[in-house]
């Protein structure tokens, strides 16, 4: 998130800085789009869900910081459940990797007689 807050410190010296995020995660300023009135700039194209930005009702109304946030929670769960998936794999794989090994000692035994 501290990426997200490093641009917009950006954007106040260079205007255009917070496009790419903007457009991307379809929000506008850090924590809404009044962090442009705050700084008294109009919001950007970037800003707009369409190329009129003279409609206020066009604008993204969430900001950056919150849509980038949920993102990534988002990413984290979708890891969390890859990892456990990846554990019952490999326990699955243990358990018969154990099951072969016993059929096979018991295989051996029977045919030692």
């Amino acid at each position: 998130m501290e990426g997200v807050e490093e641009q917009w410190r950006q954007e106040l010296f260079q205007p255009g800085s917070m496009d790419t995020v903007q457009s991307v995660y379809a929000c506008c300023g850090l924590n809404s789009a009044e962090d442009y009135i705050r700084i008294a700039r109009a919001p950007p194209a970037s800003c707009c869900k369409e190329s009129n930005c003279i409609n206020p009702l066009n604008l993204y109304l969430t900001g950056c910081l919150p849509k980038v946030e949920e993102a990534f929670a988002d990413e984290a769960t979708v890891t969390a459940y890859h990892q456990y998936g990846l554990l019952a794999f490999g326990c699955l794989i243990l358990l018969l990797t154990i099951l072969l090994a016993i059929h096979y000692q018991n295989r051996k035994r029977r045919f030692s007689y």
